[in-house]
């Protein structure tokens, strides 16, 4: 029986497994009308939905320009903290080719130094100690593809695995051709609501979100690599953080004093209690 929106608790929880299933909504009626959808446009559209959906508990900066020759790799950088802890994760978004389930766009190269972009997202996220990631948007026939299901939280559901993530070192790992398929990936990736709300490894009930994210991601890590919670946020955070989240005007990488080219940043900011109700 597909899940419905009680199955999951209110909050961040509820709103991450509603925009991974509506992803894959959307990249399904995308395939059958012909209509190519890009990952920016996706990204764009999930942080509106956030925006709308919980503007006093996020605060996201998109930049308004992306600077020439980007290095990093990286497209956003993401931030989650409650009780003065903080756990901060450099992301890297790719779409699947739904009509050959393939994710060709992992072989990107940066246009300055004809570097892989992958390799240069792991190197910016180990200089800055930040965890890297891949987010992945997917769609696939339903029953083609029989998957191995990871959370430990919600039974399996395959619109839940619209947005995906895993750990940029094991999808390195797995590009060995130009060929990395749903199967290669489903082995080590987690559906994205489990990053904000599972608890099936070792997360005791009163764990904050910045705990609940960093136990996952050091259990899906290859070398279970230690990338510690922190008491204080970056500045660039802390200066977000000062704003209303409702203005809704973003703040150039000038005035953050953010030395980097990534698109935004994600700050999400647990309420206390959140995890509980």
């Amino acid at each position: 029986m597909p899940l419905t929106a009680t199955d999951f608790p209110s909050g961040i929880c509820r709103t991450f497994a509603k925009l991974s299933s509506k992803t894959w909504l959307d990249l399904g009626d995308a395939q059958r009308m012909g209509h190519e959808i890009g990952e920016e446009s996706i990204t764009d559209f999930l942080i509106l939905e956030l925006k709308r959906l919980h503007r006093y508990e996020l605060w996201i900066n998109k930049f308004t320009k992306r600077q020439e020759g980007r290095t990093t790799g990286a497209d956003w950088e993401w931030w989650f903290g409650a009780n003065g802890r903080w756990f901060g994760m450099r992301v890297q978004a790719k779409k699947i080719d739904s009509g050959i389930l393939k994710y060709t766009g992992l072989y990107h190269t940066v246009r300055k130094g004809r570097r892989k972009q992958i390799n240069l997202l792991l190197r910016d996220a180990k200089k800055r100690g930040l965890y890297p990631l891949y987010c992945f948007y997917n769609y696939w026939e339903k029953g083609i593809a029989d998957l191995p299901w990871s959370c430990c939280s919600f039974p399996p559901q395959e619109e839940l695995c619209g947005c995906t993530f895993a750990d940029a070192y094991a999808v390195r790992a797995k590009m060995k051709s130009q060929a990395v398929t749903v199967k290669d990936l489903a082995s080590i990736w987690f559906p994205w609501v489990c990053l904000v709300c599972c608890r099936g490894y070792g997360v005791d009930a009163a764990a904050s979100l910045p705990q609940r994210a960093r136990n996952l991601v050091r259990q899906m890590s290859p070398s279970r690599r230690d990338i510690p919670l922190v008491e204080e946020a970056p500045h660039y955070v802390r200066l977000l953080l000062d704003q209303q989240p409702e203005t809704g005007h973003s703040i150039s990488m000038d005035r953050l004093d953010f030395q980097g080219d990534i698109d935004g940043i994600l700050v999400v900011r647990e309420r206390h209690g959140e995890q509980e109700r």
